[in-house]
């Protein structure tokens, strides 16, 4: 399986090179949407040949990067064959269905790699999510429904894809907080799904401001693809679907510093609108802080039954004769 992982790799990577060496022509949509067909076919292999113990989410994150893949080429007809751009358009309707899709196989890895709850992984997901909508309303969702001049239905499928963007990513960072098996299946996954929000959170931007779109942006939506189709045709990717240890993850200081930054991401937009002396978005920051603050408190009560708990045992422990037990 190792030699269908490397072989991947070798036509992927030669593939996303030619791709960006191409100027926008119907030559490099048939490029894009041939190399990009290798990550469901990959999918595919990866569920057959690594046998995982949990196939469904594997399934679900092909069936993404297929919508992502038909969007494509109904997007390069549209383009290229028939000469028209036109927004929203079915390219559109495919795009957005991936997100959904993507975010499912993200719900059912988590589930299967945590069976048991972790209340504590789940609040720090919320709060790196609560943070990361925040920052897409301000920078990319009001902007967009205030700059865009068509009817309520493009408004609104301008801004589902930012918001698409915090379903994937909240997910992912609920993979990320819970325990189990760091592989590198697991951290190609992690890797497509930056790629991922990168892409969208450029288009999104260049869009905005009316610039044009550069070549690498249309690389990092390929090779978000392509790295779905490593992960799932690494060897280690049967053990990102298995069941973690029945323990909650760890405290570090890392994912304190982390929390930490989270939760100044509200009262931090607030300051910058103020000195920039911009519009701003009071009751944005007011629900988030609010949200954000009650999390924080939940994550604390979390950690204070779990030191009373230990404290418990500890107690039982010096009181009980280990060899007898009495």
């Amino acid at each position: 399986m190792r030699k269908v992982f490397a072989a991947y790799a070798a036509l992927a990577g030669t593939g996303l090179l030619v791709y960006s060496l191409l100027p926008g022509s119907l030559l490099a949509s048939a490029v894009n949407l041939g190399v990009g067909s290798l990550a469901p076919l990959a999918v595919l292999v990866g569920v057959h040949r690594n046998r995982p113990i949990r196939r469904a989410p594997w399934l679900w994150v092909g069936a993404g990067c297929t919508a992502f893949l038909a969007g494509d080429a109904v997007y390069a007809w549209y383009e290229r064959v028939l000469g028209l751009d036109p927004f929203p358009s079915p390219a559109d309707v495919a795009y957005l269905a991936a997100y959904p899709l993507l975010a499912v196989g993200y719900m059912l890895l988590v589930r299967g790699r945590q069976p048991g709850r972790d209340r504590e992984s789940l609040v720090d997901a919320g709060t790196f999510t609560i943070a990361l909508a925040l920052l897409s309303w301000v920078l990319l969702v009001r902007p967009t429904f205030a700059a865009s001049g068509g009817d309520l239905l493009d408004r609104a499928v301008s801004m589902a894809y930012p918001l698409g963007d915090v379903l994937v990513v909240g997910l992912l960072v609920r993979l990320l907080t819970t325990p189990g098996a760091r592989t590198a299946s697991f951290w190609l996954l992690v890797s497509s799904s930056t790629c991922l929000l990168a892409a969208d959170t450029a288009f999104q931007l260049a869009d905005l401001h009316g610039a044009s779109l550069p070549q690498w942006v249309n690389c990092l939506f390929l090779a978000a693809n392509l790295l779905v189709g490593a992960s799932a045709l690494h060897p280690s990717m049967r053990r990102l679907s298995e069941p973690a240890p029945d323990t909650a993850a760890r405290f570090t200081r890392r994912r304190l510093a982390a929390l930490t930054v989270a939760s100044l991401v509200a009262p931090g937009v607030l300051a910058v609108q103020l000195l920039l002396g911009g519009p701003l978005d009071g009751w944005a920051v007011v629900v988030s802080s609010t949200a954000l603050f009650l999390l924080v408190v939940a994550r604390m009560a979390g950690l204070l039954a779990r030191v009373q708990e230990q404290a418990g045992e500890l107690a039982a422990m010096a009181r009980t004769d280990a060899l007898t037990g009495l």
